[in-house]
């Protein structure tokens, strides 16, 4: 039984995150899980009770990727830098991104929350780290580091809707060597 959850939440988050939570229907979970409908309805009885397993599921992914990239022993700049530049699949989009413009994930809070806890604890760990660096005066001091992170997390994010709307994955790989660039560079009288 847990089985099948998990291959509906696996589906599910793979189908949202490719078409959003508006376009995904339960028939299309339950075709690609292989997972009948009576299972479905068993473990999700409504659309929106998966929608909340598998946008978290989709959010612990990024949360994920942003502690492996933003947490360690390395000085801060190193880990914005490993962050910033790590290879990016900038035509697929980010796995949560898109859902801040769902209409339907925007009116329920139940299916909003792990798209914006996500976000809020990628830029937490992006002024971590961005504070060390201003310390280590490796970056300006002059802007507080909750708005740099707030930043960074902006070019990420756009460089995602950049690069679709173009077809050009240089795009954000380009944004957000910038971005890092701007951070790194030498700060004013150093």
């Amino acid at each position: 039984m847990a089985d099948n959850r998990d291959r509906l939440v696996r589906t599910g988050a793979e189908l949202i995150w490719q078409a959003g939570y508006s376009a995904t229907s339960p028939r299309q979970v339950m075709a690609g899980s292989g997972v009948g409908q009576g299972s479905f309805y068993h473990h999700f009885p409504a659309k929106a009770d998966l929608g909340v397993a598998a946008i978290g599921a989709n959010a612990a992914d990024i949360e994920a990727f942003a502690v492996d990239t933003l947490t360690g022993p390395e000085p801060g700049l190193t880990r914005i830098r490993r962050y910033l530049l790590a290879g990016r699949d900038a035509l697929a989009g980010c796995k949560i991104g898109g859902l801040a413009y769902d209409p339907a994930v925007v009116a329920d809070p139940r299916l909003l929350e792990p798209v914006g806890a996500a976000f809020r604890r990628i830029v937490a760990l992006l002024a971590d780290a961005i504070g060390d660096a201003q310390q280590a005066g490796a970056v300006r001091e002059d802007l507080p580091a909750a708005d740099l992170a707030g930043m960074v997390a902006a070019v990420v994010q756009g460089g995602f809707v950049l690069s679709r709307a173009t077809c050009d994955p240089d795009v954000q790989r380009r944004a957000a060597a910038a971005a890092y660039a701007l951070l790194a560079a030498a700060p004013a009288g150093r």
